[in-house]
């Protein structure tokens, strides 16, 4: 991967977790779970 480095989720209320990239042939996909915050 090469370039400048971007954001590309900026999120107040989600985390993102376990973020994996993987190559598959040109593209590379980002893998991640999504968690919310809830209020009690």
């Amino acid at each position: 991967m090469i370039g400048e480095v971007k954001d590309i989720y900026k999120g107040e209320t989600m985390f993102l977790e376990g973020p994996h990239i993987f190559k598959r042939g040109d593209y590379y996909y980002l893998l991640l779970q999504c968690l919310g915050r809830r209020s009690i």
